[in-house]
Protein backbone atom coordinates (compact mmCIF):
# COMPACT_ATOMS: atom_id res chain seq x y z
CA UNK A 1 0.00 0.00 0.00
CA UNK A 2 1.05 3.44 -0.55
CA UNK A 3 0.89 4.66 3.00
CA UNK A 4 2.76 2.01 4.32
CA UNK A 5 5.66 2.89 1.59
CA UNK A 6 5.46 6.39 2.81
CA UNK A 7 6.03 5.55 6.09
CA UNK A 8 8.92 3.27 5.51
CA UNK A 9 11.10 6.15 3.55
CA UNK A 10 11.30 9.01 6.46
CA UNK A 11 12.50 6.17 9.38
CA UNK A 12 15.66 8.12 11.00
CA UNK A 13 18.31 6.89 13.90
CA UNK A 14 19.66 7.95 16.84
CA UNK A 15 22.71 7.56 18.95
CA UNK A 16 22.75 6.36 22.05
CA UNK A 17 25.53 6.31 24.55
CA UNK A 18 26.10 4.09 27.57
CA UNK A 19 29.01 2.08 29.88
CA UNK A 20 29.81 -1.10 27.89
CA UNK A 21 27.94 -4.59 28.97
CA UNK A 22 29.10 -6.36 31.96
CA UNK A 23 28.14 -9.91 32.34
CA UNK A 24 25.02 -10.15 34.28
CA UNK A 25 24.89 -12.07 37.75
CA UNK A 26 24.06 -15.57 37.47
CA UNK A 27 22.53 -16.58 40.88
CA UNK A 28 18.95 -15.48 41.68
CA UNK A 29 19.01 -12.72 43.91
CA UNK A 30 15.68 -10.94 46.09
CA UNK A 31 15.15 -7.62 46.08
CA UNK A 32 17.67 -5.39 48.37
CA UNK A 33 16.66 -3.24 50.85
CA UNK A 34 18.73 -0.20 49.11
CA UNK A 35 16.76 3.23 47.55
CA UNK A 36 16.20 2.49 44.30
CA UNK A 37 18.44 5.06 41.71
CA UNK A 38 16.64 5.82 38.55
CA UNK A 39 18.97 4.03 35.64
CA UNK A 40 21.23 2.60 37.43
CA UNK A 41 19.82 0.03 40.50
CA UNK A 42 20.27 -3.28 40.10
CA UNK A 43 18.46 -5.20 42.43
CA UNK A 44 18.92 -9.04 41.25
CA UNK A 45 16.00 -10.75 39.21
CA UNK A 46 16.07 -12.91 36.76
CA UNK A 47 15.06 -10.58 33.57
CA UNK A 48 13.24 -11.87 30.33
CA UNK A 49 12.73 -9.05 27.81
CA UNK A 50 10.16 -9.84 25.27
CA UNK A 51 10.46 -7.87 21.57
CA UNK A 52 13.95 -7.87 22.03
CA UNK A 53 14.84 -7.59 18.86
CA UNK A 54 12.93 -4.51 18.01
CA UNK A 55 13.77 -1.02 18.99
CA UNK A 56 13.05 0.18 22.69
CA UNK A 57 13.38 -4.16 23.49
CA UNK A 58 16.83 -3.98 22.08
CA UNK A 59 17.75 -0.97 23.81
CA UNK A 60 16.03 -2.54 27.35
CA UNK A 61 18.01 -5.69 26.85
CA UNK A 62 21.07 -3.45 26.69
CA UNK A 63 20.24 -1.43 29.97
CA UNK A 64 19.58 -4.35 31.80
CA UNK A 65 22.31 -6.63 31.21
CA UNK A 66 24.65 -3.35 32.13
CA UNK A 67 23.05 -2.58 35.23
CA UNK A 68 23.70 -6.51 36.05
CA UNK A 69 20.73 -7.90 35.81
CA UNK A 70 20.46 -11.70 34.62
CA UNK A 71 18.97 -10.99 31.25
CA UNK A 72 17.50 -13.21 28.45
CA UNK A 73 16.60 -11.87 25.61
CA UNK A 74 13.76 -13.43 23.25
CA UNK A 75 14.24 -13.48 19.53
CA UNK A 76 13.08 -15.40 16.26
CA UNK A 77 16.56 -15.84 15.19
CA UNK A 78 19.79 -17.87 16.60
CA UNK A 79 21.88 -15.57 14.79
CA UNK A 80 22.14 -13.46 18.32
CA UNK A 81 23.92 -16.46 19.77
CA UNK A 82 27.25 -15.03 19.66
CA UNK A 83 26.01 -12.05 21.11
CA UNK A 84 24.86 -13.70 23.97
CA UNK A 85 28.21 -15.40 24.71
CA UNK A 86 30.46 -12.44 24.43
CA UNK A 87 27.94 -10.09 26.60
CA UNK A 88 26.52 -12.05 28.96
CA UNK A 89 23.00 -12.13 27.93
CA UNK A 90 21.29 -15.12 27.18
CA UNK A 91 19.43 -15.37 24.07
CA UNK A 92 16.69 -17.91 23.29
CA UNK A 93 14.60 -18.53 20.42
CA UNK A 94 10.81 -18.56 20.86
CA UNK A 95 7.25 -17.67 18.86
CA UNK A 96 5.99 -15.30 20.96
CA UNK A 97 2.56 -16.09 19.48
CA UNK A 98 2.63 -19.75 20.37
CA UNK A 99 2.25 -20.00 23.88
CA UNK A 100 4.26 -23.14 24.47
CA UNK A 101 7.08 -22.05 22.84
CA UNK A 102 7.91 -19.93 25.59
CA UNK A 103 7.33 -22.31 28.42
CA UNK A 104 9.01 -25.20 26.79
CA UNK A 105 12.06 -27.24 28.64
CA UNK A 106 15.05 -24.41 28.12
CA UNK A 107 12.64 -21.87 27.10
CA UNK A 108 12.84 -18.16 28.31
CA UNK A 109 9.59 -18.64 30.24
CA UNK A 110 9.69 -22.46 31.39
CA UNK A 111 8.80 -22.75 34.97
CA UNK A 112 10.83 -21.44 37.41
CA UNK A 113 13.14 -19.79 34.39
CA UNK A 114 12.41 -16.14 35.22
CA UNK A 115 11.34 -13.49 37.98
CA UNK A 116 10.43 -10.48 36.02
CA UNK A 117 9.14 -9.81 32.09
CA UNK A 118 9.33 -6.72 30.46
CA UNK A 119 7.35 -7.20 26.84
CA UNK A 120 8.02 -4.85 24.41
CA UNK A 121 6.13 -6.39 21.51
CA UNK A 122 4.36 -4.11 19.14
CA UNK A 123 2.31 -4.87 15.91
CA UNK A 124 4.05 -3.71 12.42
CA UNK A 125 1.50 -1.85 11.39
CA UNK A 126 -1.25 -1.20 13.76
CA UNK A 127 -3.70 -2.79 11.74
CA UNK A 128 -7.14 -4.42 12.60
CA UNK A 129 -5.74 -8.52 12.26
CA UNK A 130 -1.87 -6.98 13.37
CA UNK A 131 -2.87 -5.55 16.38
CA UNK A 132 -5.19 -8.87 17.27
CA UNK A 133 -2.42 -11.03 16.62
CA UNK A 134 0.70 -9.18 18.22
CA UNK A 135 -0.98 -6.06 20.79
CA UNK A 136 -3.32 -8.76 22.23
CA UNK A 137 -3.00 -12.63 21.68
CA UNK A 138 0.92 -12.35 21.34
CA UNK A 139 1.04 -10.21 24.12
CA UNK A 140 -1.25 -12.29 26.00
CA UNK A 141 0.85 -15.50 25.32
CA UNK A 142 3.32 -13.97 27.21
CA UNK A 143 1.30 -12.80 30.19
CA UNK A 144 0.08 -16.29 30.46
CA UNK A 145 3.66 -17.85 29.98
CA UNK A 146 5.05 -15.79 33.14
CA UNK A 147 2.23 -16.68 35.47
CA UNK A 148 2.64 -20.18 34.37
CA UNK A 149 6.30 -19.78 34.84
CA UNK A 150 6.43 -18.32 38.44
CA UNK A 151 7.45 -14.87 37.86
CA UNK A 152 6.54 -11.95 40.45
CA UNK A 153 6.33 -9.02 38.32
CA UNK A 154 5.43 -7.88 34.40
CA UNK A 155 6.49 -4.86 33.42
CA UNK A 156 4.33 -3.81 29.59
CA UNK A 157 5.31 -1.05 26.95
CA UNK A 158 2.05 0.42 25.88
CA UNK A 159 1.68 3.68 24.51
CA UNK A 160 0.43 7.07 25.56
CA UNK A 161 -2.43 6.90 22.47
CA UNK A 162 -4.20 4.31 24.85
CA UNK A 163 -6.05 7.10 27.02
CA UNK A 164 -8.05 7.32 23.49
CA UNK A 165 -9.31 3.88 23.95
CA UNK A 166 -9.12 4.24 27.74
CA UNK A 167 -11.80 7.25 27.10
CA UNK A 168 -13.78 5.51 24.35
CA UNK A 169 -12.80 8.51 22.50
CA UNK A 170 -14.68 7.92 18.98
CA UNK A 171 -11.31 8.18 16.75
CA UNK A 172 -9.42 5.84 19.16
CA UNK A 173 -7.54 2.96 17.11
CA UNK A 174 -7.96 -1.28 16.90
CA UNK A 175 -4.37 -1.53 18.34
CA UNK A 176 -5.14 1.08 21.26
CA UNK A 177 -8.02 -1.22 22.17
CA UNK A 178 -6.07 -4.34 22.09
CA UNK A 179 -3.53 -2.84 24.41
CA UNK A 180 -5.78 -1.39 26.65
CA UNK A 181 -7.04 -5.00 26.75
CA UNK A 182 -3.83 -6.57 27.98
CA UNK A 183 -3.47 -3.69 30.30
CA UNK A 184 -7.07 -5.06 31.89
CA UNK A 185 -6.26 -8.32 32.04
CA UNK A 186 -2.62 -7.14 33.78
CA UNK A 187 -5.02 -5.28 36.13
CA UNK A 188 -7.27 -8.03 36.97
CA UNK A 189 -4.55 -10.36 37.79
CA UNK A 190 -2.99 -7.92 40.51
CA UNK A 191 -6.38 -8.06 41.89
CA UNK A 192 -5.70 -11.58 42.38
CA UNK A 193 -3.05 -11.54 43.64
CA UNK A 194 -1.36 -13.47 41.27
CA UNK A 195 1.18 -11.06 39.10
CA UNK A 196 1.95 -7.44 39.78
CA UNK A 197 2.62 -5.33 36.70
CA UNK A 198 4.40 -2.08 35.49
CA UNK A 199 2.40 -0.49 32.48
CA UNK A 200 4.61 2.38 30.65
CA UNK A 201 2.94 4.70 28.27
CA UNK A 202 5.39 7.10 26.70
CA UNK A 203 4.78 9.48 23.93
CA UNK A 204 6.69 9.63 21.01
CA UNK A 205 10.33 8.56 20.20
CA UNK A 206 13.14 10.64 19.27
CA UNK A 207 13.15 8.55 16.17
CA UNK A 208 9.61 9.08 15.01
CA UNK A 209 10.32 12.84 15.25
CA UNK A 210 13.24 13.58 12.83
CA UNK A 211 11.26 11.89 9.44
CA UNK A 212 11.98 15.20 7.16
CA UNK A 213 15.62 15.85 8.57
CA UNK A 214 17.25 15.06 5.82
CA UNK A 215 14.81 17.29 3.37
CA UNK A 216 15.40 20.18 6.12
CA UNK A 217 19.19 19.45 6.02
CA UNK A 218 18.88 20.13 2.73
CA UNK A 219 17.10 23.23 2.86
CA UNK A 220 13.98 21.88 1.46
CA UNK A 221 10.68 22.53 3.29
CA UNK A 222 9.82 21.13 6.21
CA UNK A 223 5.69 19.53 5.90
CA UNK A 224 3.22 19.48 8.41
CA UNK A 225 -0.52 19.26 8.93
CA UNK A 226 -2.37 22.56 9.83
CA UNK A 227 -5.32 22.33 12.24
CA UNK A 228 -6.39 25.71 12.01
CA UNK A 229 -5.01 28.98 12.15
CA UNK A 230 -1.01 27.19 11.77
CA UNK A 231 -2.04 24.85 14.82
CA UNK A 232 -0.43 21.81 15.17
CA UNK A 233 0.57 18.92 16.97
CA UNK A 234 3.15 19.25 20.30
CA UNK A 235 5.04 16.08 21.70
CA UNK A 236 7.98 15.88 24.25
CA UNK A 237 10.12 12.61 22.61
CA UNK A 238 11.67 10.58 24.90
CA UNK A 239 15.55 8.58 23.35
CA UNK A 240 15.40 4.61 23.33
CA UNK A 241 17.95 4.99 26.15
CA UNK A 242 15.84 6.89 28.34
CA UNK A 243 12.58 4.97 27.58
CA UNK A 244 14.66 1.54 28.37
CA UNK A 245 16.18 3.00 31.62
CA UNK A 246 12.78 3.91 32.79
CA UNK A 247 10.82 0.20 32.10
CA UNK A 248 14.16 -1.30 34.04
CA UNK A 249 13.23 0.83 36.50
CA UNK A 250 10.04 -0.59 37.03
CA UNK A 251 11.44 -3.62 38.38
CA UNK A 252 12.82 -1.90 41.66
CA UNK A 253 10.62 1.01 42.27
CA UNK A 254 7.83 0.15 44.15
CA UNK A 255 5.87 3.19 43.67
CA UNK A 256 5.58 1.97 40.05
CA UNK A 257 4.29 -1.49 40.84
CA UNK A 258 0.26 -2.03 39.68
CA UNK A 259 0.03 1.67 37.82
CA UNK A 260 0.29 3.14 34.98
CA UNK A 261 3.29 5.10 34.12
CA UNK A 262 2.84 8.25 31.17
CA UNK A 263 6.48 9.50 30.48
CA UNK A 264 7.95 11.96 28.17
CA UNK A 265 11.33 13.43 27.83
CA UNK A 266 13.13 16.47 29.48
CA UNK A 267 12.15 18.59 26.47
CA UNK A 268 9.18 21.17 27.46
CA UNK A 269 6.23 20.12 24.82
CA UNK A 270 7.47 21.43 21.08
CA UNK A 271 5.54 21.98 18.12
CA UNK A 272 6.41 20.19 15.06
CA UNK A 273 7.04 23.57 13.32
CA UNK A 274 9.26 23.88 16.16
CA UNK A 275 11.20 20.59 15.54
CA UNK A 276 11.37 21.73 12.07
CA UNK A 277 13.68 24.68 13.01
CA UNK A 278 15.59 22.32 15.43
CA UNK A 279 16.63 20.03 12.29
CA UNK A 280 17.64 23.02 10.79
CA UNK A 281 19.43 24.50 13.16
CA UNK A 282 21.48 20.97 13.98
CA UNK A 283 22.30 21.24 9.93
CA UNK A 284 23.34 24.68 10.24
CA UNK A 285 20.88 26.38 8.44
CA UNK A 286 18.09 28.77 9.10
CA UNK A 287 14.59 28.13 10.23
CA UNK A 288 13.11 26.45 7.22
CA UNK A 289 10.16 27.39 4.64
CA UNK A 290 7.03 25.55 6.41
CA UNK A 291 4.06 24.12 3.75
CA UNK A 292 0.25 23.46 5.95
CA UNK A 293 -1.42 20.71 4.60
CA UNK A 294 -5.25 21.48 5.83
CA UNK A 295 -6.09 18.52 8.02
CA UNK A 296 -9.29 18.54 5.71
CA UNK A 297 -7.30 16.74 3.14
CA UNK A 298 -6.51 14.22 5.62
CA UNK A 299 -10.29 13.67 7.21
CA UNK A 300 -11.32 13.24 3.01
CA UNK A 301 -8.92 10.32 2.62
CA UNK A 302 -10.05 8.48 5.94
CA UNK A 303 -13.47 9.06 4.48
CA UNK A 304 -12.94 7.93 1.17
CA UNK A 305 -11.44 4.53 2.03
CA UNK A 306 -13.55 3.84 4.87
CA UNK A 307 -16.44 4.45 2.53
CA UNK A 308 -14.44 1.84 0.19
CA UNK A 309 -13.43 -0.70 3.19
CA UNK A 310 -17.43 -0.81 3.93
CA UNK A 311 -18.40 -1.54 0.03
CA UNK A 312 -15.59 -4.34 -0.67
CA UNK A 313 -14.97 -5.65 2.66
CA UNK A 314 -11.80 -6.40 1.20
CA UNK A 315 -8.78 -7.01 3.78
CA UNK A 316 -6.24 -4.74 1.82
CA UNK A 317 -8.90 -1.81 1.93
CA UNK A 318 -9.80 -2.22 5.54
CA UNK A 319 -5.97 -1.91 5.83
CA UNK A 320 -5.84 1.08 4.29
CA UNK A 321 -8.75 2.73 6.14
CA UNK A 322 -7.11 1.76 9.64
CA UNK A 323 -3.74 2.83 8.23
CA UNK A 324 -5.13 6.44 7.36
CA UNK A 325 -7.03 6.81 10.47
CA UNK A 326 -3.65 5.81 12.12
CA UNK A 327 -1.61 8.66 10.37
CA UNK A 328 -4.59 11.14 11.16
CA UNK A 329 -4.54 10.44 14.75
CA UNK A 330 -1.08 10.93 14.74
CA UNK A 331 -1.60 14.37 12.56
CA UNK A 332 -4.41 15.82 15.33
CA UNK A 333 -3.12 14.35 18.63
CA UNK A 334 -0.33 16.28 21.05
CA UNK A 335 1.54 13.39 22.76
CA UNK A 336 2.89 15.27 25.70
CA UNK A 337 3.02 13.94 29.35
CA UNK A 338 4.66 17.06 31.90
CA UNK A 339 2.62 16.10 34.95
CA UNK A 340 4.60 15.17 38.08
CA UNK A 341 6.71 12.29 37.72
CA UNK A 342 6.21 11.75 33.77
CA UNK A 343 9.32 13.88 32.56
CA UNK A 344 11.75 11.53 32.38
CA UNK A 345 15.61 11.51 31.04
CA UNK A 346 18.63 13.03 29.76
CA UNK A 347 18.37 12.66 26.03
CA UNK A 348 17.55 16.10 24.81
CA UNK A 349 16.30 16.63 21.12
CA UNK A 350 18.37 19.39 19.48
CA UNK A 351 21.54 16.58 20.87
CA UNK A 352 20.05 14.07 18.86
CA UNK A 353 19.32 16.15 16.08
CA UNK A 354 23.24 17.45 16.40
CA UNK A 355 24.17 13.28 15.81
CA UNK A 356 21.79 12.70 12.86
CA UNK A 357 23.64 15.80 11.23
CA UNK A 358 27.06 14.81 12.26
CA UNK A 359 26.56 11.17 11.32
CA UNK A 360 24.27 11.18 8.48
CA UNK A 361 21.24 9.41 6.47
CA UNK A 362 23.49 6.12 7.36
CA UNK A 363 23.45 6.52 11.24
CA UNK A 364 22.49 3.23 12.68
CA UNK A 365 21.27 3.65 16.29
CA UNK A 366 21.94 0.14 16.39
CA UNK A 367 25.34 0.37 16.04
CA UNK A 368 25.72 2.68 18.69
CA UNK A 369 24.63 0.21 21.20
CA UNK A 370 26.30 -2.74 20.62
CA UNK A 371 29.60 -0.65 18.96
CA UNK A 372 29.70 -2.85 15.65
CA UNK A 373 27.50 -3.51 12.43
CA UNK A 374 28.94 -7.06 13.29
CA UNK A 375 27.30 -7.01 16.63
CA UNK A 376 24.12 -5.49 15.31
CA UNK A 377 24.05 -8.50 12.59
CA UNK A 378 24.16 -11.18 15.04
CA UNK A 379 21.75 -9.62 17.24
CA UNK A 380 19.27 -8.97 14.74
CA UNK A 381 16.62 -11.94 15.22
CA UNK A 382 13.88 -10.41 13.56
CA UNK A 383 11.22 -8.45 14.07
CA UNK A 384 8.79 -8.78 16.54
CA UNK A 385 5.46 -10.14 14.97
CA UNK A 386 3.78 -13.74 14.11
CA UNK A 387 4.58 -13.23 10.49
CA UNK A 388 8.50 -13.46 8.39
CA UNK A 389 7.59 -11.71 5.65
CA UNK A 390 9.67 -8.73 4.87
CA UNK A 391 12.51 -10.26 6.45
CA UNK A 392 15.93 -11.53 4.54
CA UNK A 393 18.20 -8.68 4.31
CA UNK A 394 19.49 -5.64 6.50
CA UNK A 395 17.35 -3.35 4.06
CA UNK A 396 13.78 -5.10 5.08
CA UNK A 397 14.61 -5.52 8.39
CA UNK A 398 15.85 -1.90 9.02
CA UNK A 399 12.32 -0.89 7.22
CA UNK A 400 10.01 -3.43 9.22
CA UNK A 401 11.59 -1.62 12.40
CA UNK A 402 10.78 2.06 11.11
CA UNK A 403 7.04 0.20 10.85
CA UNK A 404 6.77 -0.95 14.17
CA UNK A 405 7.44 2.22 15.30
CA UNK A 406 3.19 3.45 14.35
CA UNK A 407 1.98 1.24 16.77
CA UNK A 408 4.51 3.09 19.70
CA UNK A 409 3.04 6.54 19.11
CA UNK A 410 5.44 7.13 15.96
CA UNK A 411 4.93 10.77 15.21
CA UNK A 412 4.47 10.04 10.77
CA UNK A 413 1.31 11.97 9.59
CA UNK A 414 3.17 15.10 8.71
CA UNK A 415 6.06 12.81 6.57
CA UNK A 416 3.06 11.60 4.55
CA UNK A 417 2.22 14.80 3.29
CA UNK A 418 5.32 15.82 2.79
CA UNK A 419 5.94 12.50 0.63
CA UNK A 420 3.20 13.75 -1.21
CA UNK A 421 3.87 17.19 -1.72
CA UNK A 422 7.66 15.80 -3.22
Amino acid sequence: MGWSATLLVFSCGFATRGAPYRRAVTARARVVAIPALAGTSCTGERVVVVGASGYIGRAVVHNAARRGYDTTAVVRDLRAARLAQTDGVRVVQADVCDQSSLQRRGGPLEPGAADVVICCLASRRGTARDAEAVDYAATMNCVRAAVACGCRHFVLLSAICVRSAERQEPHALHFQDCKLRVEEQLRALAAAGVLSHSIVRPTAFFKSVCNQFERVAEGGRFTYFDLGGGRCIRSNPISERDLAAALVDTIAEPARRNSVWQIGGPNRPLSKIEQGALMAAAAGRPPPATVGVPIGVLHAVVGALELLARLTRAAPVEDAAEIARILRYYATEDMVAVGEGEVYGSDSLVDFYRTVAAEGREYDPYVAIFDSREAVESFGGGASGCSDAGRGSPTSERRARAVDELARGADVAAAAAGSAQN
